[in-house]
């Protein structure tokens, strides 16, 4: 076991970096690995460039980061899933399932104050995390107001953990953009959630 761990440990050099939510930063998990491409579709809509693989030799502890990346590269992942190699009771290989995140965005919520009256008005805004996500292009639905009005419809993929609802919104950090969310599911092992376009 002890001769595959370190064979393996020839092709795993790259330093694995993980994002820290709490303090928005890039920060460095001690691990090694070799990113691979994995080539099948994930959705109707989207092809494997979204997909990779990521192999780390031994077995990682990764229970604080949903979110990694290769140093010196731009690109970050969500961690979908893991699965070990094993030579008998022993782990001398990790595999990671990852899905490109190439969004740095908020999770928002409205906060509300309530009147005398009893009447609640938004007061203000609550961040939830800052993270990195996958928006994808759903459909365009029709404006039931305006017929000639198209909203573009998106599917955004979260990290594991992320805490979502339909009072949650999603601010894009490269445009402003806000997504309200209309739906929350599970896209295999991460969250996603439907959102419209604000605006």
């Amino acid at each position: 076991m002890a001769n595959l761990k370190r064979a393996h440990s020839r092709f795993t050099k790259t330093p694995v970096l993980g994002w820290n939510e709490a303090g928005s930063v890039w920060v460095d998990t001690g691990l090694r690995g070799r990113l691979q491409v994995y080539d099948r579709f994930i959705t109707e809509r989207d092809f494997g460039q979204r997909k990779r693989i990521l192999t780390i030799a031994g077995k990682p502890d990764l229970p604080a980061y949903n979110v990694v990346k290769l140093e010196g590269s731009e690109s970050a992942y969500l961690i979908e899933s893991s699965v070990e190699d094993m030579s008998g009771a022993e782990v001398y290989a990790t595999t990671l399932a990852l899905h490109e995140a190439a969004f740095a965005v908020q999770i928002c919520r409205k906060t509300t104050v309530e009147s005398q009256s009893g009447i609640k008005r938004v007061a203000g805004e609550q961040v939830i995390a800052t993270t990195w996500v996958d928006i994808s292009r759903y459909t365009a639905e029709v404006s039931a107001e305006f017929k000639a009005t198209n909203f573009t419809v998106y599917t955004v993929y979260f990290p594991r953990g992320t805490p979502l609802d339909t009072d949650s919104y999603v601010r894009r950090l490269d445009n402003g953009e806000i997504l309200d969310i209309n739906e929350v599911f599970q896209a295999l092992d991460i969250p996603a959630a439907r959102c419209q376009r604000r605006g």
